[in-house]
This record gives structure tokens, C-alpha cells and sequence, in this order.
């Protein structure tokens, strides 16, 4: 992901006494308040949602599971800053949303007997991928008609890191 070189970056500031939002606040400060500002980065961070991914794969504990296949859906919540794209509208900006997309299908394709190992693979993947541009993401498995006694429409694990 390219970082934009003129991306407008908001502060907030503090002095002893009062909080400001703008620059131009600052300037009406005392040479003394000027010095006993402490300035803080402020980006707009966000969460991106990928839901409803379905994959047919071979994981479970049962040997007939990693034989037969089973349906699986997988949701994705990424938490990252999301100042450069909103500021520049363009693509390049972004989290790559195919890129996310497909480290999941990769890491799907590898059999598995439990859901918690599948999803400590995804993440281990999406930070390794995008080790500067992603501060916390949340990922859902979910196993449609699990091979239990009674009817049970999924069973679902939700790992975060």
C-alpha cells in the first residue's frame, strides 16, 4: 500500500490549562503556553469489515471431515487507519480487500482438525502481510451443519488479536 507524502495530519494539543483543535488556536497562545503544549497525532483509525466469505474445505477433528469437505463461512473485522484513503479517494490508499480475500482462501486450503487453528493462521498471515497498516483484527469461523448428534445449524469461533 502506498502511503500518500501530503497527507493532512490532524493534532491535538494540550497545555496546562485548555485543550485546542486547530493551529491556528495555537498561535494565540502565550510564549510560555507555546512551550508547555504537548502535541498529539490524531488519525482516523476505523474497522474494515469482510463478511459472509464462504469456502468449502477439509478441516475437523473426524477423519471423514478432512475426506468429505464441509461449507464454512468466514467474517473479518480489520481495525486500521483510515486517513489516507478517506483523503485521497483512491484505491492505491486502501486496504487491499482482495489481498485480505485471498490469504484467507490460501490458509483455507490447508486442512485443519480445529476452527482455533484455522483462525490463528489468518491472522498470522494478515499480520505478516500488512505488518504496519493494521492495528487489531477479529476474525469469525464458522462451520455450517457440523457433523454432531441433534440439528445444529453452525458452530462458530471468534479470535482476536
Amino acid at each position: 500500500m502506498k502511503i500518500l507524502s501530503r497527507v493532512s495530519v490532524k493534532y491535538v494539543f494540550f497545555t496546562q490549562s485548555n485543550a485546542f483543535a486547530t493551529l491556528s488556536q495555537r498561535d494565540n497562545l502565550s510564549q510560555q503556553e507555546k512551550g508547555l503544549t504537548l502535541w498529539l497525532k490524531v488519525f482516523i483509525m476505523g474497522w474494515i469489515h469482510i463478511e459472509g466469505m464462504e469456502f468449502y474445505a477439509y478441516h475437523g477433528h473426524f477423519k471423514e471431515e478432512r475426506i468429505v469437505g464441509n461449507d464454512f463461512i468466514i467474517d473479518i473485522k480489520i481495525k486500521t487507519n483510515l486517513e489516507p484513503a478517506a483523503l485521497s479517494d483512491q484505491i492505491e490508499d486502501a486496504l487491499d480487500y482482495q489481498q485480505i480475500y485471498n490469504l484467507i482462501r490460501e490458509e483455507m486450503k490447508v486442512k485443519s482438525a480445529l476452527l482455533e487453528n484455522i483462525a490463528d493462521r489468518i491472522l498470522n498471515a494478515i499480520y505478516i502481510e500488512f505488518p504496519d497498516q493494521v492495528e487489531k483484527v477479529e476474525v469469525k469461523i464458522s462451520k455450517l451443519n457440523p457433523p454432531l448428534t441433534g440439528k445444529i445449524r453452525n458452530v462458530s469461533i471468534v479470535m482476536t488479536r
